[in-house]
């Protein structure tokens, strides 16, 4: 028991980490400063003489200057360990010739260690004396301060592991005598991991091994060994183990027949098991419908393949009648051993004195029989003939194989093991449950509670959790990892830390391996069996972001390669050892193979490149991905806008990197350019904020553009970008002084889209007059320019002021010949916005039906094409046309979908009409005080934009406000209201989500 006494937790075996409360710190200002608190965590029952303290630590500087740096190490302490008040004096000890650490501040788990081995040798009783050497083991977690090298530590750190062997012998002993061979395999395993050039340590080992009846696993062991030996140390082991060996190769005495009694020799799992139900069934499928004989789960390390089979033996082993068999392989180092070590797994009769082969076949001939053969991927090649050879010779033999790659062997059927799913940041569930539905947030649950047993998913912190699981790619060893962090960080914490992903998902779990004890060690093994070509072709994909196509990695990485399918097939292999994962685009018209590497893997991957070969990387990718959105019709006219705007989705993330490259290496020109060339994709992204972003780091970064034309389009971008966000002011002096420029140059396409777009603003702010003298002047401009397309855009907008003044009649008959046009065109953004405006016209004059019809086809093309903003508008519509037919439940739902949007791509304008409608649908179904107060929000947003909700207000608002007050009386709607004018966008947003669709109980 720790001392409530005690203010910090040290450990010093495996890791530094200090620990007060929640409070943790795993990092000292120098390698010095934590050397002297080690050194004095050590040796607290006295304080150091400062002269002491500097020959050991600065040993080769001046006594003045260690001195100082001495006092400067402390300075650095004392408000770190003594962060509080009452806390002073408390910890460090110190005054002008001596240093010291209050004994009773502290508590180190090296003397928790020592005081258990001692409290083991003093005890007598057998069982006691087992149970107190079990814990002294357990808890040496490593070697002392691993990342200090000085001449103390060494000889304290040699000291300590001297303790842990002795301790490790004598509980090994122990377990012996009672017959826990498994149990001192694991132990003994784990030394080996600590100290792997031991030859000793392997010692305990072998003879286990060969006590516990696993001959085979002996040799392959020794084997082993001799190989890492003569590999790091160029020796042989000193002791011959040979001879013992084959002392031990008697054959046992034959088993009784209850002895022979079959067991299903599979794992049986110490956690529970979350999703995978697809993949279970289709593997049962194949394997009982006998549609193949070999089947390979491949996947990336630590996506849970092993996991994934052992679960799937378990579910088999009644068919099987019990001849199921689990062979872990990883530690084997020779695929020619593969046979011996299948044989000992399945313990047939004659395992001692009949060849494997022949003991395999002799064993299994008669009975349909299952084989897991587990971490195959480092044996691969030479696995093929042996796992071939026994299918051969067994017709009634099934074998599972888990790798990171496929074998290639004929009649290989390969089943992907995917990351776990994990909610969609930009659809999430409405509510915790939903969140709680999917298998990647239950398993992280699942391991937290094992730490923290009060963490719940709860509706505050399941969005935090899915960006969680989310950014941990739904790898099940990432989430485990993470998870194990719930006992001292929250799940923010965590998401803050992903920053440096690598040093958070560690574990401190001594019964995994040690290439699933670090996401790293997990990537890296998987790196290193790969060929020098494959290794470098790896590192370059890194460069992508969000995934690349053929083309873009000819173009960036495809320099070394002779043609695209020596390309395609390097990146083939990739894919078949699991570090790439290939899909079929879903958004290009030519729906091209797309591939991607999960952030984990691309993280990894780019770490290991060189500063000169990121540079080169990211120029041919900036100019790849500037010559795909600058010369791709990516434009207001592009000849195909729809499919260039799928294109540009695809790539969003790769956009957004070369921006950031552009950014970090000064080429401000280039840069703007490339930003200014998304304006429209932003916009109707629902990105305008971003675009804003982007162009103001490139416009405003103190050099001018090089010309005239350049600023004037950079200007006419941001113009369009505010706008979309409502911010009339800047977006109308920004397009006044593109207008000037345009002007100045006499283009007039550029003069036609400033003054339109000022013409829009002036007709959202029903400043009807200049709307329309600005939109006539922009038809006389965009007419001088003769393109049809920008014609039809202007009319468009004279349309919308004649549909604001009532002129239903122009309205229609305006909108009607542009949508002739806009079929004709083929641009479905165009086509949509004039199918939504004719329903509206439809929908002011009563003619409900027709707008239905409108709409909808407005909304189908506005979702083929992710035209975010007017999906949004388009659900707003339905949802007044079918409040106003009394269908309130489609009307319901279609309003909480143009809620999620508008408030999403922060539609301000848009968001505001959403809220007015939620006040209209909540009275029209007899709730008037929340139908009130949400009136009285959307006055309020109105008012903050400027804007009026014509030609719809003030009639619906009046009408409905009448309604309230025959209802509930006119104190209780005026105060309703007033609630709602002191609602901001984020609490309307929210409470209307939670009045259209309720969150259940949890």
């Amino acid at each position: 028991m720790v001392s409530e006494q005690v203010i910090w937790k040290v450990e010093l075996l495996g890791q530094f980490r200090l620990q007060r409360d929640e409070q943790i710190w795993e990092r000292f200002q120098t390698r010095k400063t934590e050397a002297l608190f080690t050194y004095l965590a050590l040796h607290p029952e006295r304080r150091h003489p400062r002269e002491v303290l500097c020959d050991l630590l600065w040993p080769e500087t001046d006594r003045d200057s260690s001195r100082n740096r001495l006092s400067q190490a402390v300075g650095w302490l004392r408000p770190r360990l003594e962060s509080e008040e009452s806390l002073r004096g408390r910890v460090l000890l110190t005054d002008r010739q001596r240093v010291g650490i209050e004994i009773t501040a502290i508590a180190t788990d090296v003397s928790e260690f020592l005081e258990a081995v001692a409290s083991a040798e003093r005890t007598t009783d057998p069982t006691r004396r087992l149970e107190r050497y079990k814990r002294a083991v357990g808890l040496y977690s490593g070697h002392l301060t691993p990342a200090l090298e000085e001449e103390w530590v060494l000889s304290e750190r040699q000291r300590l592991y001297e303790i842990f062997r002795r301790s490790l012998n004598r509980l090994l002993t122990l377990l012996e005598e009672r017959q826990a061979m498994e149990e001192a395999l694991t132990l003994a395993r784990w030394a080996v991991s600590l100290d792997p050039l031991s030859e000793d340590v392997h010692g305990n080992v072998i003879r286990l091994l060969l006590k516990s009846g696993q001959f085979s696993a002996a040799q392959r062991h020794y084997q082993g060994l001799s190989e890492l030996l003569t590999k790091h140390l160029d020796q042989k082991p000193y002791q011959d183990w040979t001879e013992f060996l084959k002392r031990n190769a008697s054959p046992q005495p034959k088993a009784t027949e209850q002895e022979t009694t079959r067991e299903v020799s599979v794992p049986v799992p110490l956690t529970r098991f979350f999703g995978r139900q697809e993949e279970l069934a289709r593997i049962e499928q194949m394997i009982l419908q006998r549609e193949t004989r070999l089947i390979t789960l491949t996947g990336l390390g630590g996506t849970g393949k092993t996991r994934l089979a052992v679960e799937l033996a378990h579910r088999l082993s009644g068919e099987y009648r019990g001849a199921v068999w689990f062979i872990p392989l990883a530690d084997v180092s020779d695929a020619n051993l593969i046979p011996a070590a299948i044989a000992d797994g399945i313990k047939g009769e004659g395992a001692r004195t009949a060849g494997a082969v022949r003991q395999i076949v002799t064993t299994l001939q008669d009975q349909p029989a299952l084989l897991i053969l587990d971490n195959l991927e480092h044996l691969a090649e030479g696995a093929v003939d042996p796992i071939r050879h026994l299918l051969e010779r067994l017709p009634l033999l099934t074998i599972v194989v888990t790798s990171r790659q496929l074998l290639g062997v004929t009649g290989e059927r390969e089943l992907t093991v995917p990351p776990l799913m994990v909610p969609d940041t930009e659809n999430a569930p409405r509510d915790a449950l939903g969140f709680g539905a999917f298998p990647g947030v239950q398993l992280f649950l699942d391991r937290a509670r094992a730490v923290r047993p009060n963490l719940s998913l709860t509706a505050e912190n399941a969005p935090i959790l899915s960006r969680l699981c989310s950014r941990l790619d739904g790898l099940p060893l990432a989430i485990e990892l993470c998870a194990a962090w719930a006992q001292t960080l929250t799940p923010e914490e965590m998401l803050d830390h992903l920053n440096r992903r690598f040093d958070l998902l560690v574990s401190r779990r001594r019964d995994i391996p040690a290439r699933h004890r670090t996401l790293r060690a997990t990537l890296e093994y998987s790196y290193l069996l790969l060929p020098e070509n494959l290794q470098r072709l790896f590192l370059e994909l890194s460069v992508f972001r969000g995934g690349w196509t053929l083309d873009a990695a000819l173009a960036v990485c495809g320099l070394k390669t002779d043609t695209p399918l020596a390309l395609l097939k390097d990146i083939t292999e990739l894919r078949e050892r699991s570090l790439v994962v290939a899909s079929e685009s879903k958004q290009a018209k030519d729906r091209a193979m797309r591939f991607r590497m999960l952030e984990s893997v691309r993280e990894f991957a780019a770490e290991q490149q060189t500063i000169a070969d990121r540079a080169r990387l990211m120029r041919r990718h900036f100019d790849f991905f500037r010559e795909l959105t600058v010369g791709d019709g990516s434009g207001p006219d592009g000849s195909d806008p729809a499919n260039t705007h799928r294109k540009l989705t695809e790539e969003q993330e790769n956009l957004r990197a070369a921006l950031a490259w552009a950014e970090e290496v000064g080429w401000q020109q280039e840069g703007l350019d490339l930003a200014v060339a998304l304006t429209d994709f932003w916009e109707m992204q629902g990105d305008a904020v971003e675009g804003i972003h982007w162009i103001q780091r490139f416009f405003g970064s103190g050099k001018p553009p090089r010309d005239a034309y350049r600023e004037a389009r950079a200007l006419l971008a941001m113009g369009q970008l505010r706008r979309a966000t409502a911010d009339y002011g800047n977006a109308k002096k920004a397009l006044e002084e593109a207008l000037l420029l345009f002007r100045k140059q006499q283009d007039h396409a550029g003069t036609a889209h400033a003054l339109m777009i000022l013409g829009t603003i002036a007709n959202t702010l029903e400043e009807n007059p200049q709307a329309r003298t600005l939109l006539n002047e922009a038809l006389h401009f965009a007419r001088c320019h003769g393109d049809p397309s920008l014609v039809a855009r202007v009319v468009s907008n004279l349309a919308t002021v004649a549909m604001d003044e009532c002129d239903w009649p122009i309205a229609w008959n305006l909108f009607e010949q542009i949508l002739t046009y806009r079929r004709s065109e083929g641009n479905e953004k165009r086509l949509s916005s004039t199918l939504n405006n004719l329903g509206l016209v439809a929908r002011y004059q009563g003619e409900y039906d027709r707008a239905l019809s409108l709409l909808k086809e407005g909304l189908q093309l506005a979702l083929r094409i992710a035209d975010r903003p007017g999906i949004g508008i388009s659900y707003l519509n339905l949802a007044t046309v079918y409040r106003l037919v009394r269908q309130l439940e489609p009307a319901k739902q279609c309003l909480l979908e143009s809620l999620r949007l508008t408030y999403t791509v922060d539609d301000r304008r848009a968001f505001a009409w959403c809220v007015k409608e939620a006040g209209h649908i909540a009275c029209a179904d007899g709730d008037f005080a929340t139908g009130v107060s949400f009136l009285g929000t959307a006055e309020k947003l109105r008012g903050d934009l400027g804007i009026s909700f014509k030609p719809a207000d003030p009639m619906e608002r009046e009408r409905d406000l009448e309604r309230a007050r025959n209802a509930i009386g006119p104190d209780p709607v005026e105060r309703y209201r007033n609630e709602g004018m002191r609602m901001n966008a984020a609490e309307v947003y929210h409470a209307a989500r939670q009045k259209f669709c309720p969150v259940p109980e949890i």
